[in-house]
C-alpha cells in the first residue's frame, strides 16, 4: 500500500467502527490530515476487542521510555505489536519505523492509544495514525501533541510482515516532554579554525567531504536523545525530515566517532572538548541520510550531536562524504 495515510480519530471512527453512536470526540492533534483527504483504507488497525481494551488484540511487549526504541518480528500475517509510553501533558512526541534496524520491503501501520484509563484500560481511544509516512512503506509520526498526562499504547502492525523485523525509535521533541529550549552559542575562533583545517584536508584531491559545525545552549541537565533530536533539527531545520535522517540504531561513544570520522577532523578532536567543556569527553548521538546528488552519485550524509552534559553546551558536527 503506498500514499502517506494520516487519520484523525474522527475519520477512525467512521472508517474502522472503533467507537459507538454519541461517542465524545477526541481533539484533533496538529498534522492529522482532515476528512476526505484519503479514500484508501488503513493498513491492518488492530481489530475493537470484545473487552473493550485494544491492548487484549495485540501482543504486548511492555513500556518503552521515550528517548529510546525496541525492535521485534513478525510471525504472523496480520500482527500487532504494542508498547506503552509515558508523557507529560503538553508532550510533543515523534514515533517512527525506522529503515535502520527494520527488514528490507516492510510495510507497517503505526496507531497510538490512550491515555490509559483509572481502570487500567486503553479502551479503543486512537489518538493518531499514520500508514507510509516513513521510509518506503514504513510508518512514521512526525510531531504529536498529546493534550493530557498518562500512559498510552504505540501499536505496530503488518499485513504481510511475516519473518521480518521492525525497529520503533520514540523520542520527545519539545525536552523531557517540558520545553527544551536551545540557545544559541557562536563559534568560536578556535573551533572556526579547527573546522577550516579539517574542510582543507577534505578538499585534497577530489573533495572527498564538507563538513558544518554548529554550537548550542541547553538548560540542564537533560537526557541525551531529546537533546541529540533538537539539536538535529535546529542544524538541519527543513532537510532533516526531508532527506529523512535516522538516528543511527546504537548510541556512540566519542571514540567510535574518532575511529569512523575523525581522522578528517584532527584538530576539531582536540579542540572541541576543550572549548566547551575543559577537555570532558562528551556524549554523542549519530544521525544518517543518503541521496542522489547526480546521475550515479550519491552524499552520505552524517550528523554528529556531541553533547556535554557538564557545562550543558552541544554541538552538532555535519560531515558529508560525496561519491566521486
Amino acid at each position: 500500500m503506498r500514499g502517506k495515510l494520516v487519520h484523525s480519530f474522527r475519520w477512525a471512527l467512521s472508517a474502522l467502527a472503533l467507537g459507538a453512536c454519541g461517542q465524545a470526540e477526541v481533539p484533533e492533534v496538529d498534522g492529522v490530515a482532515q476528512l476526505g483527504e484519503s479514500a484508501q483504507a488503513v493498513l491492518y488497525p488492530p481489530p475493537a476487542p470484545a473487552s473493550g481494551n485494544i491492548v487484549d488484540s495485540t501482543t504486548f511487549l511492555g513500556p518503552v521510555t521515550l528517548g529510546g526504541s525496541v525492535q521485534a518480528q513478525f510471525t504472523a500475517n496480520p500482527q500487532y505489536f504494542s508498547f506503552a509510553f509515558q508523557a507529560q501533558a503538553g508532550a510533543q512526541v515523534r514515533l517512527e519505523v525506522t529503515h535502520l534496524g527494520s527488514s528490507m520491503y516492510l510495510d507497517t501501520g503505526l496507531f497510538v492509544y490512550g491515555p490509559r484509563l483509572a481502570s487500567g484500560s486503553w479502551g479503543t481511544n486512537m489518538v493518531v495514525l499514520d500508514d507510509d509516512s516513513g521510509y518506503g512503506q514504513l510508518s512514521k509520526l512526525a510531531a504529536v501533541s498529546l493534550p493530557q498526562a498518562g500512559e498510552y499504547l504505540a501499536v505496530v502492525s503488518s499485513g504481510s510482515g511475516v519473518g521480518k523485523r521492525f525497529r520503533l525509535q520514540l523520542d520527545c521533541i519539545n525536552g523531557t516532554c517540558g520545553p527544551l529550549a536551545l540557545g544559541s552559542l557562536p563559534l568560536s575562533s578556535g573551533l572556526a579554525a579547527a573546522m577550516a583545517a579539517g574542510n582543507a584536508r577534505c578538499d585534497t584531491g577530489e573533495n572527498w567531504c564538507d563538513g558544518t559545525l554548529h554550537t548550542y545552549t541547553v538548560q540542564g541537565p537533560q537526557l541525551l536523545d531529546p537533546v541529540a533530536l533538537a539539536a538535529a533539527q535546529a542544524s538541519l531545520g527543513e532537510l532533516f525530515d526531508y532527506h529523512r535522517f535516522e538516528r543511527w540504531p546504537n548510541t556512540e561513544s566519542w571514540a567510535e566517532f574518532l575511529d569512523h570520522h575523525g581522522s578528517w577532523w584532527l584538530e576539531l578532536q582536540q579542540v572541541l572538548p576543550a572549548e566547551l567543556a575543559s577537555g570532558a569527553i562528551p556524549q554523542v548521538a549519530h544521525y544518517y541520510a543518503s541521496y542522489a546528488v547526480a546521475p550515479g552519485a550519491k552524499d552520505y550524509h552524517h550528523v554528529y550531536v556531541f553533547y556535554f552534559p557538564q557545562t550543558n553546551r552541544v554541538a552538532v558536527l555535519q560531515h558529508i562524504t560525496h561519491e566521486i
